[in-house]
């Protein structure tokens, strides 16, 4: 896991979700693992997803790491304008 993947689990751990949600359990079960604990593709894309979703509370709550997710834009924002085409 690295650093931005943690920090963004320890902030989006104070989301609001709806209740029951897998986003909700997904977030969870990666926080209370060790931060040395290694992430397949898949959950780290769909980490990145999660905090590009949930980015306005993230902000909210005084994520610190804009950096971060202004790279996240980037590449989520090339990612809808194929959607779109």
């Amino acid at each position: 896991m690295t650093n931005e993947h943690y920090e963004a689990l320890r902030y989006l751990v104070r989301c609001t979700f709806l209740p029951g949600s897998y986003v909700k359990r997904f977030v969870n079960d990666l926080f209370y693992k060790p931060i040395d604990t290694e992430l397949t593709e898949k959950q780290a894309a769909y980490l990145d997803k999660v905090t590009w979703q949930y980015r306005k509370q993230l902000l909210g709550r005084g994520y610190p790491n804009t950096a971060y997710l202004v790279v996240l834009g980037r590449q989520f924002g090339k990612l809808s304008q194929k959607v779109q085409r």
